[in-house]
């Protein structure tokens, strides 16, 4: 997705089902992050209005270091420092 696509400018939906849809989206969103040479993904990045995000700072190279957030929330932020 490219901005201005709606779905980069709108809250995501909540996960609600841990099902086997989610578990092939996941494993495109880590395909698709290594295929870009990326690190990380968020679900609305490729069209889907959801609350998953996928990190892996290794490209691929150490895949019990992947990380998948499901319905993350910020609890508390600092401002950065001046």
């Amino acid at each position: 997705m490219k901005y201005p696509d709606p779905v980069l400018s709108q809250p995501a939906e909540p996960v609600t089902e841990f099902d086997d849809d989610l578990s092939k989206l996941i494993a495109d969103m880590f395909e698709t992050t290594y295929a870009e040479q990326g690190v990380g993904l968020a679900a609305p990045q490729v069209g889907v209005s959801k609350r998953l995000v996928t990190i892996d700072l290794s490209v691929g190279k150490v895949p019990k270091d992947r990380l998948v957030l499901i319905n993350p929330e910020i609890i508390w932020a600092r401002a950065g420092s001046t």
